[in-house]
């Protein structure tokens, strides 16, 4: 038999093109993970917010406030032209609000409340937050005193007699924030769970015959296992929270 050269393979003007056009398609792919994995970090952070603000410092104008605070900040709370925070954890105590060591005083003199930070441990931090109080004066006609008051004098007024259920009253206000800590637990999950599938559903790696096709990563029986029981939590966990 007559041995002859293997011809060279010299790719046409189409297959150029053709493998222009994947390569683009490639990189707009890769342009949208990019685009959408940035928003769903934008979303994450803007919910948070938007619960510090409206769930916990809303949340105790609504629940701790009488009508007198609602009229005042409430409705600015809710359109967001009033900012705050809510400062509740200490690095010393974490979140054992009844074993920080903030101080607030009454001064019956100018009718004020003076909140100070004794010393270092018990600098208050919220996430990013780290704040320290030096004789900060607070009016009294701003005390949320729906539950509990001070008198002018300095006497400490509640209906409620009991400590503990005084406590658990200040406390309830808190719930609709821990209902929606897990509601954004939840979001996360879900746009996790969304851009996790949705990229085993493009990527590939590896064939099982030579030359054949590459398979995708989600007809991997590993990949499966370990995708498809937190996409099935995550719907669990969106059914529980769309009855809550």
């Amino acid at each position: 038999m007559l041995n002859l050269p293997r011809l060279l393979c010299i790719p046409t003007s189409a297959d150029f093109f053709a493998r222009k056009k994947e390569l683009k398609n490639k990189q707009r792919e890769e342009e949208r993970k990019r685009k959408e994995e940035k928003k769903a970090k934008q979303d994450s952070e803007t919910r948070r917010w938007c619960h510090v603000v409206i769930n916990l410092k809303g949340g105790a104008i609504k629940f701790l406030g009488t009508k007198r605070h609602h009229g005042k900040w409430l409705k600015d709370t809710e359109n967001y032209v009033v900012k705050g925070c809510f400062a509740m954890t200490e690095l010393g105590h974490g979140s054992n609000v009844k074993g920080i060591e903030t101080v607030t005083t009454y001064d019956s003199n100018t009718g004020e409340f003076v909140i100070n930070t004794p010393c270092e441990s018990p600098k208050i931090l919220h996430w990013w937050s780290k704040l320290m109080f030096d004789n900060v004066r607070i009016p009294m006609e701003n005390l949320l005193n729906s539950i509990a008051d001070v008198s002018p004098d300095g006497e400490y007024l509640s209906a409620i007699r009991d400590p503990d259920q005084r406590f658990a009253a200040f406390m309830a206000a808190l719930t609709s924030g821990h209902v929606n800590i897990a509601s954004t637990v939840m979001y996360i999950s879900k746009i996790g769970s969304s851009i996790a599938i949705r990229y085993a559903l493009s990527r590939r790696a590896l064939s099982i015959t030579p030359n054949g096709p590459e398979i995708l990563l989600l007809d991997y029986a590993n990949h499966q296992r370990r995708l498809l029981p937190l996409l099935a939590k995550t719907n669990a966990v969106k059914h529980v929270d769309d009855k809550a």
